[in-house]
C-alpha cells in the first residue's frame, strides 16, 4: 500500500503527474489545470493543481485517506508558500527536524530559500481540505520593486528577511475575509477563460489579505476578524443569553471568551449585523414582549424585570423596534386574542 510520495521540481502540474504515477492513477488535464482523483484503495477525494501567470500556482488537497499519507516535496527554485487549512489537523515540516501541527483555520507562510525539502503528514480517517499558494520569489520581489509605495515597517522587515534568504516561517489563524475569498475561488461557476481570470484575481486578493493579516498579527490589539473567532462570538452570545438577568459588562464578556472588545464588537456586527449592546437590547425587548403578552405586570415592573433603568427609555426603544408603545402593544395583543376566542 502506497502511503508516501516524493515529488520534485517547480511545476505543480508535474507534481500532480508524479503523484499519479506513484499511485497508479489517471490525471485529467484541462488547460492549465490538472485533477487527480484519489484511488479508492487509498481513500477518496482529489488533488488539483492550477498554474497562473506571474509565478503563481495552486495545489488543493480535498481528501479522506484510509491510511496515514505523507507527501514529501523538493523544490529547486526560491518559492514562497502560503498554506490554508480549512478542516482537520495535519503535520507540516518546513525543513528537516522541524515539525508543526497545522490546526483548523491556521495559515502558514513559509519561504523555501534555505530549506527546499518539506513534507505534509496527512492523518487517516479525517476529512482534509488544504489550500496551498506557491509564489515564485524572484518574480514576487521584482513586483515589489516596480511599485513605489511606502510599506508597513513589519512588511519591510519581512521582505528584507526574504531577500537575505533567511528561514521564514509564520503560522497564525486566517481571517474571515480570506476564508470568504477561498470559498469564492473554489465555488465559482465560471468556465474556460473567465474561470481562469476570476480565480487568478481571487488568488491575488488572498495574498493581499494575508499580508494585511500578517501586519495585524504583530499588533497587541488585533483588529481583523479571524475565521476561528466565530466560535468565540457564539460563546459570547451564549453567555449573554444565559446571563441576561445578571449580565456582566462587555469588557468582562470579551475577556471570558478571549477576545478584545474591538474584535468582539466586530464579530457581532459580522455575525448578527448589530453591536453587542444592540444584541443585548434585542433580547431584553423580546423578553418584554413575552411579559406583555403573558403577565399582568405593569409597564414599570416590566421595565425593571428586563433590566432597563428608565421607563421612558424602555418605551422609546420598544416603539422603535415594534412600531407601538408597550401599552399599545399589550392592548393590541389582548384584542387579537379575544377575537380568536
Amino acid at each position: 500500500m502506497v502511503n508516501s510520495v516524493n515529488i520534485s521540481g517547480e511545476s505543480v502540474i508535474n507534481h500532480i503527474k508524479q503523484i499519479a504515477q506513484k499511485l497508479g492513477a489517471t490525471v485529467i488535464r484541462k488547460n492549465r489545470e490538472s485533477l487527480l482523483q484519489i484511488p479508492g484503495s487509498l481513500g477518496s477525494g482529489f488533488f488539483r493543481a492550477t498554474e497562473f501567470s506571474y509565478g503563481l500556482s495552486i495545489i488543493e488537497f480535498n481528501a479522506l485517506f484510509k491510511y496515514p499519507f505523507a507527501l514529501h516535496t523538493t523544490n529547486d527554485n526560491a518559492t514562497l508558500k502560503l498554506i490554508f487549512n480549512l478542516q482537520n489537523n495535519f503535520e507540516y515540516s518546513p525543513k528537516p527536524k522541524l515539525e508543526y501541527t497545522i490546526e483548523k483555520y491556521d495559515s502558514v507562510f513559509h519561504s523555501l530559500n534555505s530549506s527546499k525539502n518539506c513534507y505534509f503528514k496527512l492523518p487517516a480517517n479525517a476529512s482534509l481540505s488544504i489550500f496551498v499558494i506557491l509564489i515564485d520569489k524572484n518574480i514576487f520581489e521584482s513586483k515589489i520593486k516596480e511599485v513605489d509605495i511606502a510599506l508597513d515597517p513589519f512588511l519591510i522587515k519581512l521582505f528584507k528577511e526574504l531577500k537575505e534568504k533567511k528561514f521564514v516561517y509564520n503560522q497564525s489563524k486566517f481571517s474571515l475575509s480570506t476564508s470568504k475569498l477561498i470559498e469564492d475561488y473554489k465555488n465559482n461557476t465560471f468556465t474556460g477563460f473567465m474561470k481562469h481570470v476570476y480565480q487568478e484575481a481571487k488568488i491575488n486578493e488572498i495574498i493581499v489579505n494575508f499580508f494585511k493579516q500578517y501586519v495585524d498579527d504583530q499588533q497587541p490589539d488585533k483588529q481583523i476578524l479571524r475565521k476561528y473567532t466565530l466560535n468565540q462570538i457564539h460563546d459570547a452570545a451564549t453567555i449573554i443569553n444565559a446571563e441576561l438577568d445578571n449580565l456582566p459588562n462587555i469588557k468582562v464578556i470579551a475577556n471570558r471568551v478571549g477576545l478584545s472588545q474591538n474584535l468582539l464588537q466586530s464579530g457581532f456586527r459580522y455575525q448578527f449585523d448589530c453591536s453587542v449592546h444592540e444584541y443585548i437590547l434585542t433580547l431584553k425587548l423580546k423578553r418584554a414582549t413575552y411579559l406583555l403578552e403573558n403577565s399582568e405586570l405593569t409597564i414599570a415592573e416590566i421595565t425593571f424585570e428586563v433590566g432597563i433603568n428608565s421607563k421612558s427609555y424602555f418605551s422609546k426603544i420598544f416603539k422603535e423596534k415594534y412600531g407601538l408603545s408597550p401599552r399599545a402593544y399589550k392592548k393590541q395583543y389582548k384584542l387579537s386574542r379575544s377575537s380568536l376566542d
